[in-house]
């Protein structure tokens, strides 16, 4: 016969039961992978994926961590994350998912660090674009603080746990960082392509390039300072075993630049073409090395205005050549960084651009 529920057998049976459950709670939440942190359908809302455009620098690299496989995967610098849009990306079609890893100073070498951080997460994408810039094979200064930077993000366990619990937390508080909607994002871009339709493209070009303009002067004195990348072909080589070993569709894009600016660093850098035909050499499995004029991107000097989107801008300076000197002359040099950048897209190029490619892709 069964002992009544108030046995002292019984309660001591129940009490064995519990501590058994209790103690196989704890291991599991103390086991838990770290991607529990936060959530992959938390780090693919359209909120937190809006967000993520403003922080950038490698956050998007720790949200693939957490979301796992992803049909197409996008890498690259701060091209990147200025020109691809992660809102456009997160409205892949159905039975799709497509993701950004973009860390400033990514080169030819940045691709050991990623394929081992694909292996550790075991994300294997179907297709990986590189949208590569002008540095793509060649050692910027500092360029040390590139790689830790890469490899922090990248292979770093502890930073992107810490990460992820900064995203718990300012999602659990509501943070504003993560509460910029579709609805406050088009508003966003519906304010800038306002303003850069009441400007003349011609006048962008012309004004952008000319002397002193502070955009073009610290991409000249990094280029000045730049040298070939050693092991960097070798490099790509690498990444083409694995690509095909891996059965990975690899696409490579230009980053989109002014002519204006493509003129400006003649003799400092590998001219687009030039660049396209050592990438194509380098590169053997791509499908395609895709280089295209800017305005068969669907862009013009203008979608390189007011890269931060600022609402206060005021375009209109650039329709009158002698307000905009006085103006920009009269601003400190951080200031007329956020002028014009130039080789950089603002909110609204990234958007035409991320399409664009999407479709030059498929």
């Amino acid at each position: 016969m069964d002992p009544a529920p108030s046995s002292p057998k019984a309660r001591l049976g129940f009490l064995v039961v519990a501590a058994t459950v209790i103690a196989f709670s704890t291991a599991v939440y103390l086991l838990r992978p770290t991607g529990d942190v936060v959530t992959a359908a938390e780090v693919t809302a359209p909120d937190f994926v809006a967000g993520l455009r403003d922080k950038g620098r490698g956050e998007a690299c720790i949200a693939l961590a957490v979301r796992g496989d992803v049909d197409l995967l996008i890498v690259g610098s701060s091209h990147a994350y200025a020109g691809i849009d992660p809102f456009i990306l997160a409205q892949a079609g159905p039975g799709q998912s497509a993701a950004l890893c973009a860390v400033a100073g990514w080169n030819a070498l940045s691709f050991a660090a990623l394929i081992e951080f694909l292996e550790t997460e075991r994300i294997t994408p179907r297709r990986l674009v590189w949208l590569a810039d002008g540095a793509a094979m060649r050692q910027l200064p500092n360029g040390e603080r590139f790689v830790e930077m890469i490899e922090r993000f990248l292979l770093d366990a502890s930073h992107q746990r810490s990460v992820q619990e900064n995203w718990r937390d300012a999602i659990d508080e509501g943070h504003a960082v993560f509460r910029l909607d579709e609805a406050g994002r088009e508003d966003r871009l519906e304010r800038q392509r306002d303003g850069l339709a009441r400007i003349n493209p011609e006048a962008v070009e012309a004004l952008a390039t000319g002397p002193g303009r502070a955009s073009l002067d610290v991409l000249k004195t990094a280029m000045e300072r730049s040298e070939p990348l050693p092991g960097a072909r070798q490099a790509l080589r690498r990444l083409c075993s694995q690509a095909v070993q891996r059965n990975i569709r690899l696409d490579v894009v230009l980053s989109p630049v002014p002519d204006g600016t493509v003129q400006a660093m003649s003799g400092l850098l590998a001219s687009p073409e030039e660049l396209a035909d050592a990438l194509g050499e380098s590169l053997p499995c791509a499908r395609r090395v895709i280089h295209r004029p800017l305005e068969q991107w669907g862009l013009d000097a203008r979608h390189f205005v007011n890269r931060s989107a600022d609402p206060d801008y005021s375009y209109e300076i650039w329709n009158d050549p002698d307000a905009f000197i006085t103006h920009y002359e009269s601003l400190s040099p951080r200031a007329r960084l956020d002028v014009y950048d130039s080789n950089h897209l603002n909110a609204a190029g990234a958007e035409i651009f991320t399409r664009a490619v999407l479709q030059a892709i498929d």
